[in-house]
């Protein structure tokens, strides 16, 4: 069997174009992404609000757990009575021990 001749690819351009467009897509899908926010923005800054569409009316607090007006903690209830007490803290420390943390989810 005689050796098998190799053939130059005729439509390297063609390929070498494809292939930048591909090394080059991330980019450009940031660019629109990017060009698309500041439209938004514009728009958003331009155009008057309707009262009724406004996000304030809405009762969605800002915090996901307590909402119209309702705190979470006792309001500082013993702050005055546990103000001169400080606990007493003991604590080993281990001396060339590497730092680090632990948590639980």
């Amino acid at each position: 069997m005689a050796g098998m001749d190799i053939a130059p690819i005729v439509r390297s351009q063609d390929y070498t174009f494809i292939k930048h467009n591909e090394d080059i897509k991330p980019e450009v899908d940031q660019s629109h992404l990017n060009i698309a926010r500041d439209q938004k923005e514009t728009r958003q800054n331009t155009e008057v609000v309707d009262l009724s569409e406004s996000e304030w009316r809405s009762d969605q607090p800002d915090a996901r757990d307590k909402g119209s007006n309702e705190y979470a903690g006792d309001g500082g209830k013993d702050r005055r009575r546990g103000a001169g007490k400080k606990p007493v803290i003991e604590k080993v420390v281990v001396k060339g021990a590497s730092g680090g943390f632990d948590f639980k989810i």
